[in-house]
């Protein structure tokens, strides 16, 4: 899902990650080395804790130096719901 900023034209792309923890290191892997990439802020919505836990550790072992995890953001589900 792609949010555009209407006042300043920022985008944000939010991919939901509910398959497998390489499977969306892949995905991120792939948006980050898209052109607009640079321009665009990536969300990864983890459906839980330990969904989160085991793509950071995926990235780290990828990307020891930390580079992805710098560029990306990694939110829960919950996050984003009303309570």
């Amino acid at each position: 899902m792609q949010w555009l900023d209407p006042k300043t034209g920022h985008r944000t792309l939010f991919n939901i990650g509910i398959s497998r923890p390489a499977h969306e290191v892949e995905t991120v892997e792939k948006f980050l080395r898209l052109p607009i990439a640079g321009e665009t802020r990536f969300i990864l919505v983890a459906r839980d804790t330990s969904f989160a836990g085991k793509v950071k550790a995926i990235l780290k072992g990828t990307d020891p130096a930390g580079a992805i995890l710098r560029r990306i953001e990694i939110k829960l589900i919950t996050d984003f719901m009303n309570t």
